[in-house]
């Protein structure tokens, strides 16, 4: 939807009311200033509605379609140029006063081009204002309340204002009634996997049944769709990085080697292949296909799907070093691929040189059109603000950034992503933001206590118990075709797999991949504890 449509989806293009009798609107940001012309317009008899931004002003364009607009230009939510593209086209009799600090005689002619009726240098000139738009012409009297409204009430915006949050706590970590079920994998919208420097620039408390149920039901996933759009991208990260690290150990080329070896002549098999497999089970490669769902992963992934849903605003979530933040990134990025009204956006590796920089790779990865060239900081947020509040406010679609090994960022990066976090409706935030990183991101952001206050959200990845590390071992297995009765894992080779990786995900695979290698070269039938405690020394040195 083009950014005109906002105001044009369910209203015509000209009012059929007379510019004279309808009412007007101020939008500035500065109370002084609106006072002074909302009085000055009420003495000219016309009705008066307010608003403190570009964004506002637009909401209010579309329900109350005022004869008069009074605009400013500088404003630190959408500014007054933004909001003049929109207002013009939407109804083109209404007559736009844009008044401004800025002497620019470019801006100037930019604003008279995109429709404005007079440009007034403040402290404005009321008389000059006054024949602009032609008031002197409408006949005195009092002030008219607004369609829809009481006149015993003075006339307010339209819709729900879109203010700059303070530094309040936006909401409680709560504990969240337990949501759907995971939907099937898939692997589509995931870019292949590319160094980050190989882009171009600009690149609700009864814990019963029925609650559950109805969770569920509120939770329920779209079957996925057919031609994802553009806006649903993931920026990857060099490959090797954190908890993206791909491919399997040498070991795997040594025993290629020996296979083919022992059998001159014949095609190479895996030793996967051998066991029965149809795929490597215990790759380090952050499959959510072979994502297992742990009692610890499972709340984490169940109460991030809960804060989005309800547009909660900043989400954290914590863990150790291969405690799979990557995968349950992943698997999160899909699940929310698959919701209609919701445009998922995934970064894998947040390693920018500059503010600028970051920026641009938004405006790229949220699908907007690229600029010509490097584009300065505030420009990049206005182009982001409006962006937001087009898909977030009109199209009624969930935005959501999720961003892995957060602990990479840097703090003007986090203080750029809180102010993008202060893009809100009195009902919601505008971006969901989803944070994934290590332990040692927490006293950073607890230090940033505009940051720390606006979290809803914050989790941490618990460690494997011993249960789910024979549970993890068992699903892997079956995802990657093993159908067979008997146990690869005898349970003593599982409690010295869980003795030696404490629960680690990741050292867990790791062990394991290494463990079967072990047991087609030792032509063994199953893995035991002796397996196991001959590899640990070499694998968790």
């Amino acid at each position: 939807m083009s950014h005109n449509a906002i105001l044009s989806a369910d209203a015509p293009r000209e009012s059929l009311v007379s510019p004279e009798s309808r009412p007007a609107l101020v939008v500035d940001d500065d109370p002084e200033a609106r006072q002074v012309l909302s009085d000055f317009l009420r003495l000219r008899g016309l009705a008066v509605l307010e608003a403190q931004n570009g964004l506002e002003a637009l909401l209010s364009v579309k329900q109350h379609r005022p004869g008069v607009v009074v605009l400013d230009l500088n404003m630190p939510r959408l500014g007054g140029l933004e909001a003049l593209k929109r207002i013009r086209p939407f109804d083109p009799t209404i007559r736009v006063a844009v008044v401004t600090e800025d002497p620019d005689a470019a801006i100037h002619q930019q604003a008279r081009a995109l429709g404005a009726t007079v440009v007034l240098i403040k402290p404005v000139d009321l008389a000059q204002l006054e024949t602009a738009l032609g008031l002197a012409l409408v006949a005195p009297r009092a002030s008219a309340p607004v369609p829809g409204t009481s006149s015993e009430t003075p006339p307010q915006p339209c819709a729900p204002p879109i203010g700059v949050a303070d530094d309040a706590v936006d909401g409680a970590d709560v504990d969240d009634p337990e949501p759907p079920p995971g939907l099937e994998e898939d692997r589509e919208g995931v870019l292949p996997d590319e160094s980050r420097h190989g882009r171009g620039e600009g690149e609700p408390p009864r814990g019963l049944g029925w609650l559950v149920g109805a969770v569920r039901a509120f939770l329920g996933a779209g079957p996925a769709r057919e031609g994802e759009s553009d806006d649903e991208n993931l920026l990857p990260p060099a490959p090797g990085d954190g908890d993206t690290s791909l491919g399997t150990t040498s070991v795997s080329g040594r025993l290629q080697e020996e296979v083919d070896e022992r059998a001159p002549g014949q095609r190479a098999m895996s030793y996967y292949g051998i066991l029965g497999l149809t795929t490597e089970p215990f790759s380090t490669s952050p499959d959510p296909a072979f994502f297992y769902e742990s009692a610890s992963h499972k709340a984490v992934l169940n109460r991030l799907q809960i804060a989005i849903k309800l547009k909660r605003g900043l989400s954290l979530v914590l863990g150790d070093v291969g405690m799979g933040k990557t995968t349950l990134s992943r698997r999160l990025f899909q699940l929310l691929k698959r919701e209609e009204k919701v445009s998922s956006h995934l970064i894998l590796n947040p390693v920018y040189e500059t503010e600028a920089e970051f920026l641009a790779a938004l405006v790229k990865l949220f699908g907007i059109a690229p600029a010509s060239g490097p584009l300065p900081v505030v420009r990049s947020l206005e182009i982001l603000e409006g962006y937001l509040f087009e898909k977030g406010v009109e199209d009624d679609r969930t935005i959501v950034l999720l961003i892995d090994e957060a602990q990479r960022l840097s703090s003007s990066l986090l203080e750029l992503l809180r102010a993008l976090l202060n893009y809100e409706t009195n009902e919601y935030k505008l971006l969901q933001l989803v944070l994934m990183g290590q332990m040692e991101l927490l006293p950073r952001i607890r230090e940033m206590k505009n940051l720390w206050d606006r979290i809803s959200l914050k989790c941490v990845i618990d460690p494997l118990d011993e249960a789910d590390t024979e549970a993890m071992i068992a699903f892997r297995l079956r995802k990657a075709g093993y159908v067979a009765r008997r146990n690869l894992f005898t349970p003593d080779a599982i409690r010295e797999i869980y003795r030696h990786t404490q629960g680690s995900p990741r050292r867990i695979t790791t062990l394991c991949h290494d463990a079967l290698e072990r047991l087609v070269i030792s032509d063994r039938d199953e893995v035991d504890a002796a397996i196991i405690r001959g590899l640990t020394k070499r694998v968790l040195a």
